[in-house]
Protein backbone atom coordinates (compact mmCIF):
# COMPACT_ATOMS: atom_id res chain seq x y z
CA UNK A 1 0.00 0.00 0.00
CA UNK A 2 1.44 3.94 -0.54
CA UNK A 3 0.89 6.85 0.63
CA UNK A 4 -3.11 7.77 -0.01
CA UNK A 5 -4.00 11.32 -1.10
CA UNK A 6 -7.72 11.98 -0.99
CA UNK A 7 -8.66 15.42 -3.06
CA UNK A 8 -11.60 17.59 -1.94
CA UNK A 9 -12.60 21.14 -4.14
CA UNK A 10 -13.88 24.14 -2.46
CA UNK A 11 -17.30 22.87 -2.03
CA UNK A 12 -16.18 20.03 0.52
CA UNK A 13 -16.59 17.74 -1.95
CA UNK A 14 -14.37 14.73 -2.18
CA UNK A 15 -13.30 14.26 -6.18
CA UNK A 16 -11.05 11.87 -6.37
CA UNK A 17 -7.99 9.37 -5.15
CA UNK A 18 -4.68 8.81 -5.62
CA UNK A 19 -1.41 7.32 -3.94
CA UNK A 20 2.32 7.07 -4.57
CA UNK A 21 3.95 4.06 -3.75
CA UNK A 22 5.79 2.41 -0.84
CA UNK A 23 8.94 1.92 -3.01
CA UNK A 24 8.39 5.97 -4.45
CA UNK A 25 8.17 7.07 -0.83
CA UNK A 26 11.54 4.64 0.32
CA UNK A 27 13.23 5.86 -2.68
CA UNK A 28 12.69 9.17 -1.88
CA UNK A 29 13.58 9.39 1.92
CA UNK A 30 15.57 6.60 2.53
CA UNK A 31 17.75 7.20 -0.99
CA UNK A 32 20.08 9.11 -1.76
CA UNK A 33 17.91 11.98 -2.44
CA UNK A 34 17.16 12.94 0.72
CA UNK A 35 19.07 15.86 1.31
CA UNK A 36 16.89 17.41 -2.15
CA UNK A 37 13.73 16.83 -0.43
CA UNK A 38 11.57 20.19 -0.37
CA UNK A 39 10.15 21.46 2.41
CA UNK A 40 6.80 20.68 1.66
CA UNK A 41 7.44 17.24 0.95
CA UNK A 42 9.18 16.68 4.15
CA UNK A 43 5.69 16.67 5.75
CA UNK A 44 5.51 12.90 3.91
CA UNK A 45 8.50 11.82 5.49
CA UNK A 46 7.20 8.59 7.83
CA UNK A 47 5.32 6.28 6.05
CA UNK A 48 3.08 5.00 8.59
CA UNK A 49 2.62 8.16 10.90
CA UNK A 50 1.92 10.56 7.63
CA UNK A 51 -1.14 12.37 8.17
CA UNK A 52 -1.34 15.93 6.66
CA UNK A 53 -3.95 18.32 4.67
CA UNK A 54 -2.67 20.59 2.46
CA UNK A 55 -4.76 23.58 1.36
CA UNK A 56 -4.50 26.13 -1.20
CA UNK A 57 -1.80 27.47 -2.05
CA UNK A 58 0.57 25.00 -0.32
CA UNK A 59 -0.55 22.77 -2.70
CA UNK A 60 1.39 24.56 -5.41
CA UNK A 61 4.48 24.28 -2.92
CA UNK A 62 3.91 20.66 -2.65
CA UNK A 63 3.42 20.33 -6.56
CA UNK A 64 6.76 22.79 -6.79
CA UNK A 65 8.91 20.54 -4.41
CA UNK A 66 7.37 16.92 -6.23
CA UNK A 67 8.54 18.93 -9.69
CA UNK A 68 11.79 19.24 -8.60
CA UNK A 69 12.37 15.84 -7.27
CA UNK A 70 10.88 14.44 -10.66
CA UNK A 71 13.47 16.06 -12.19
CA UNK A 72 16.35 14.27 -10.29
CA UNK A 73 14.83 11.02 -9.56
CA UNK A 74 15.11 8.02 -12.27
CA UNK A 75 12.54 5.97 -13.90
CA UNK A 76 10.17 4.31 -13.44
CA UNK A 77 9.62 6.80 -10.59
CA UNK A 78 9.42 9.79 -12.80
CA UNK A 79 6.30 8.62 -14.39
CA UNK A 80 4.48 7.54 -11.07
CA UNK A 81 5.28 11.23 -9.63
CA UNK A 82 4.44 13.16 -13.11
CA UNK A 83 0.80 11.61 -12.72
CA UNK A 84 0.51 12.73 -9.32
CA UNK A 85 1.34 16.35 -10.13
CA UNK A 86 -0.91 16.01 -13.01
CA UNK A 87 -3.88 14.44 -10.64
CA UNK A 88 -2.72 17.36 -7.92
CA UNK A 89 -2.38 20.74 -10.18
CA UNK A 90 -6.11 19.98 -11.20
CA UNK A 91 -7.77 23.51 -10.83
CA UNK A 92 -10.85 22.11 -9.04
CA UNK A 93 -8.39 20.00 -6.21
CA UNK A 94 -8.40 23.06 -2.86
CA UNK A 95 -7.69 20.15 -0.09
CA UNK A 96 -5.56 16.90 -0.02
CA UNK A 97 -4.71 15.13 2.58
CA UNK A 98 -2.51 12.40 3.03
CA UNK A 99 -2.44 9.41 4.65
CA UNK A 100 0.22 6.64 4.89
CA UNK A 101 -0.53 3.08 6.54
Amino acid sequence: MGLDFVLWDKDDQEIGFTEISEKLHETIFRGSYRGQIGQYLRNLYDYYLTYVTFKGKEIQLLIFDLENMKSILNDPYKQELERLIVTLSDNRVFRVYIAGD
